[in-house]
């Protein structure tokens, strides 16, 4: 049996960690294209009364939203502090 290191499990983590990322940004950005209606030819927000039915727009929002913890997630916590005193 191969034993895995510290080191090398870090690394797939972090492999593991940006693929997801990718995944739930790219789809946010499809997800926003099948709201366009320039792209798909369908009604806007995928609804017949817009002003009424928003349900694509609710699933979007909360795809925004997991979309800016996984990018937060997935940066360094080095980048993540900063100095709040003098000394």
């Amino acid at each position: 049996m191969e034993s895995i290191t510290p080191h090398c499990l870090n690394a797939r983590d972090v492999q593991a960690l940006d693929m997801t990322t990718q995944v739930i940004c790219l789809s946010e950005c499809r997800l926003h294209r099948l709201m366009g209606q320039h792209q798909t030819g369908l009604n806007p927000q995928l609804v017949p009364r817009p002003e009424l039915d928003v349900d694509l727009v609710v699933v979007h929002k909360a795809c925004i939203d997991l979309v800016a913890r996984v990018r937060l997630a997935a940066q360094p916590m080095s980048l993540l502090t900063s100095e709040t005193s003098v000394g």
